[in-house]
């Protein structure tokens, strides 16, 4: 099987198939001491391969760093050794990392000049002037959620391009290499071992391929199964692979890294004696010579993956490595197609209800296709948010075969079962309140990864393992270990997670097949009904319960969380009518609406122009983020003055990088921000998004996207009462919210037109090739 076009073209289609549909969008000039322009924004920390909990490298954008002097970074900003070269007539330039300046000669090297990075949803671009070329170093990690076999697969890519500025041939060289026990020990100190993988095993001379894949494929030489250190997987195999393609030799080799860099540099080499070389210290290279060049290419790609990925189950082996390096044009032209699609649908809602209310999203008038001006800027702002968002949710998530022993409870044994680790925060496995905000990504993209985050949840406590009569807060203390907690001594948060499920079970009802929605219902009643069954008792006067907010402390009767049980109790009226589950309608039936108006009483001081945070502390106030989801699913149990006060309110609150979650502190929730926005007039959304792009392109973090920051000064990370440094969470899923609008719309009118649902049904991966994709 022979790649289909040069990189060099198919990165040229990729980019005329990917013309911006809402407008160009404006560069900015990064930090002061950076000569980069960055578009659509400067993020704190760029994508360079994000697949998963452990692949997950990124690029510093702090005190001006570029991805030639800062080494790329692990989510919590540990080093990661992965090494770019590029030698012209002689001249050796760096692109990626720093680790030239530990060679000893440092003369013989030069820093590329980055000049401008660029991403989207799928790529992220690092353009740099080396001598008389320019050097493209794009970074692809595909989102592809409509594609749950390829969306298994924790493989990412790098797209090494060349380009004459003069018009003149050059003698070019090309390197890279991966330092193998920087990716599984944050010390980098780890013994590793590497060896080539034969992926032309088994080829005769009539098949053999004319373009043939070298792999290296690198482990720790001692393992522990399903353990972390410090994030990083005490197991499986990291990958690096390339090939020749239209380079005119092609080389890998190993060794330490000073002397393999020293090599392919023509510098001297250390004394060393390969007996002594420290094993943590081994790089894994390819080289690529183009003589008498003026463009060329070469294209890698890295994966990390864990065999078995979760305590009990199993994946497949190597030879998905060869597959997707191959496969590499296939999955780039999807990533083109959704990029286009959350391009287009982020046009659509501001055209559509641009100048609405925000309350609701259809079409009364038919809007010009020319856009405002300030519509057109938020309509860029909104989508440089969406689409720094996007590789960070689905870099959260593993996806699996089920368990056999769970074919005696899933309704559909082709869907895969997918696990989320709380990345940053504690670790937590399948934790409810983080998939809850990440909610409207899954409801935009595909709600079908919704059920397959929440059946293993379903499962564990539909299996009585769990003793508590109201939901589970996660599926293990530590990912990956989806051990439970038969003990019930998981984080307390009942009011909270027995609500987020409720509402979920009705996000994933009404955005999927609607067959397989009530099939789904009719096997989970009894354990909804559990819960809301406790909601009745306690949703109202929620007393100290914990909400998600938990790193705020408890507090007394949260309005909010009050907020969010009754809308839950709503959502199980409309599940029960769906259902013809008439005995909980005679006896519940009315209690939301009961509740509903005890609520509004309790919540909101007579003469005050806002709900308070919690019903005792009068002159209070906060996000009213739990009303989203009465407005996305339709339940209608929140007044609209009340939504309405509310969003003349945060226009009082709010500060430069946006309104803070509530009066105790100036931090905000990102995720919360979005869902808020998302109920609000048009002049009030857009305060909320445009300060969030605004923080994007200036805070002083360096890390993967935070979700939480301060909302003045410099919008760090929260150091009162306590430093928080949340970063690479899925919650930022929750950005979404406007587009999860847009699909609602897409549902109701294909509905109307005789359809059960908007997009074909999505394409599950076969279970028992798991690893192995189709065309």
């Amino acid at each position: 099987m022979t790649l289909p076009m040069a990189p060099s073209k198919a990165w040229q289609a990729y980019l005329l198939a990917c013309i911006a549909t809402i407008g160009p969008s404006p560069l900015v000039s990064a930090a002061p001491n950076s000569n980069t322009i960055y578009g659509p924004v400067r993020p704190p920390a760029i994508p360079l391969a994000v697949r998963s909990p452990y692949l997950s490298a990124w690029s510093t954008t702090a005190e001006g760093a570029t991805l030639n002097s800062k080494n790329p970074t692990f989510f919590n900003g540990a080093e990661l050794g992965w090494e770019g070269f590029i030698m012209v007539d002689g001249v050796a330039y760096e692109y990626l990392e720093a680790g030239a300046q530990e060679l000893p000669e440092r003369g013989h090297t030069t820093p590329a000049t980055q000049t401008h990075v660029q991403y989207d949803s799928q790529w992220s671009n690092f353009t740099f002037t080396a001598g008389p070329l320019e050097v493209i170093a794009s970074f692809f990690s595909p989102v592809l959620p409509q594609d749950t076999c390829r969306t298994s697969i924790p493989v990412s890519y790098m797209l090494t391009t060349f380009f004459a500025r003069d018009g003149e041939a050059h003698d070019v060289k090309l390197y890279s290499d991966v330092q193998g026990a920087s990716w599984f020990d944050p010390t980098g100190q780890a013994p590793v071992q590497g060896a080539p993988y034969d992926a032309c095993s088994g080829c005769n001379e009539t098949h053999d391929p004319p373009d043939p894949v070298s792999v290296w494929v690198i482990r720790l030489t001692e393992e522990t199964t399903f353990a972390e250190v410090d994030d990083r997987p005490a197991w499986g195999n990291l990958t690096y692979a390339s090939s020749p393609y239209d380079a005119s030799s092609f080389s890998s080799l190993q060794g330490r890294s000073a002397d393999v860099r020293a090599r392919f540099l023509a510098v001297p080499m250390s004394n060393q004696k390969s007996a002594e070389i420290a094993n943590p210290d081994l790089v894994f290279a390819f080289t690529h010579t183009f003589p008498n060049a003026t463009n060329g290419s070469a294209l890698y790609s890295i994966g990390l993956s864990q065999q078995p990925a979760i305590q009990y189950l199993t994946a497949s082996g190597l030879a998905m490595v060869e597959d997707h390096y191959r496969d590499f044009y296939r999955v780039a032209a999807m990533g083109a197609a959704f990029e286009v699609q959350l391009r287009s649908d982020v046009r659509e809602y501001y055209t559509i209800s641009g100048n609405d209310t925000g309350l609701s999203l259809t079409k009364d008038t038919q809007s010009d296709s020319t856009l405002p001006t300030e519509l057109t800027i938020e309509a860029q702002n909104y989508y440089s948010i969406v689409a720094l968002s996007a590789r960070q949710v689905m870099g959260a998530y593993v996806l699996t075969k089920p368990p056999d022993s769970a074919r005696t409870f899933a309704t559909d044994h082709t869907k895969p079962w997918m696990w989320q680790k709380e990345i940053s925060s504690n670790g937590n496995m399948n934790t409810v309140d983080v998939i809850f905000p990440a909610m409207p990504f899954f409801l935009y993209a595909n709600s079908d990864l919704l059920s397959s985050l929440l059946t293993p949840l379903y499962a564990f406590q539909y299996s009585g393992f769990y003793p508590n009569p109201w939901s589970i807060h996660d599926l293990g203390a530590r990912f990956p270990n989806a051990t439970g907690h038969v003990a019930g001594d998981d984080e307390p948060m009942p009011v909270e997670e027995s609500a987020n499920m409720l509402i979920m079970s009705l996000a994933y009802a009404q955005f999927s097949d609607q067959s397989a929605a009530v099939a789904h219902g009719l096997y989970l009643y009894d354990i909804w009904k559990q819960w809301a069954e406790y909601l009745v008792k306690y949703t109202l006067i929620p007393e100290s319960q914990l909400s998600t907010d938990d790193f705020a402390g408890t507090l007394h009767n949260q309005t909010n969380l009050a907020i969010k049980g009754i809308v839950a109790l709503e959502a199980m009226n409309v599940i029960s009518k769906v259902l013809n589950k008439t005995e909980w309608l005679a006896d519940y039936g009315s209690i939301p609406r009961e509740y509903i108006t005890k609520w509004e009483m309790l919540a909101i001081e007579p003469g005050t122009e806002h709900t308070s945070l919690t019903y005792q502390l009068r002159s209070s106030w906060g996000l009213l983020y739990n009303t989203f989801p009465d407005l996305l699913l339709g339940p209608d149990i929140v007044p609209k003055n009340v939504s309405a006060m509310q969003c003349k309110w945060y226009h009082e609150v709010s500060q430069e990088f946006g309104v803070p979650l509530d009066n105790r502190h100036g931090y905000t929730k990102s995720d919360w921000e979005m869902w808020t926005a998302a109920t609000c007039d048009a002049k009030t959304r857009a305060i909320f998004v445009n300060a969030m792009a605004h923080w994007i392109n200036t805070t002083s973090t360096g890390l993967p996207m935070s979700d939480l920051y301060e909302t003045t000064g410099t919008g760090g990370h929260p150091e009162s009462p306590a430093f928080i440094e949340f970063k690479a969470r899925p919650v930022v899923g929750g950005h979404y919210s406007l587009l999860a609008m847009v699909m609602k719309r897409k549902i109701e009118e294909a509905a109307a037109n005789g359809s059960s649902r908007t997009f074909p049904r999505a394409k599950y991966m076969d279970l028992a090739q798991l690893g192995h994709c189709d065309s």
